[in-house]
């Protein structure tokens, strides 16, 4: 017993440590409210949505609610930019920026609220994957910025975990297909 004592670090350094952390996301948080456009945009001009949606992300993972004024900016902004095939983006990223969105809205959804934008948004999703009836077509699966560009492994990824962030099962074909993809 003694020598177990001595191997394992004393209780309050994992309070230590969950202190620094909190203090670093704390003194983050406090950078990113200063960079916060009144619009509740981050970046707007150069990445539409895609910063916003991590920021809501990063946020509510690291204990902020819906509640605090900037995530709720930020998911007001966030919801404004849901367009009607679905999709959440600006002028381009399609797939992008719709996927980060989706996966910060997934966080937020503990009522239920965004459960529409969710499924829409995987709809939309679906329609930017590249298809082949014959199946033959090494682009099959896979997904790009949008419908018309190549497919690549980064972007058929944030495809992948926006499907399953809006409980898009992984016996759905979309799903199949990616993981098709991601495997050659």
């Amino acid at each position: 017993l003694g020598l177990a004592a001595l191997a394992s670090p004393p209780a309050r350094a994992a309070d230590d440590k969950t202190d620094d952390a909190k203090a670093i996301a704390d003194k983050a948080v406090a950078y990113l409210r200063s960079k916060q456009a009144k619009n509740g945009s981050f970046s707007e001009k150069q990445f539409g949505p895609g910063v916003t949606a991590l920021v809501v992300a990063a946020m509510l993972r690291n204990g902020y609610t819906t509640d605090d004024p900037t995530v709720k900016k930020a998911i007001d902004y966030l919801t404004s930019k849901v367009k009607k095939n679905g999709g959440i983006y600006d002028k381009g990223l399609a797939n992008y920026t719709t996927s980060v969105a989706m996966m910060a809205l997934k966080e937020a959804n503990k009522d239920g609220k965004f459960d529409t934008i969710l499924k829409d948004g995987a709809a939309f999703l679906k329609k930017l994957q590249h298809d082949d009836p014959a199946g033959k077509d090494i682009k099959l699966g896979g997904v790009g910025y949008d419908a018309k560009s190549r497919p690549d492994l980064s972007n058929t990824q944030l495809f992948l975990d926006a499907l399953l962030a809006a409980g898009v099962p992984k016996t759905d074909p979309a799903v199949q297909r990616a993981i098709t993809f991601i495997s050659r």
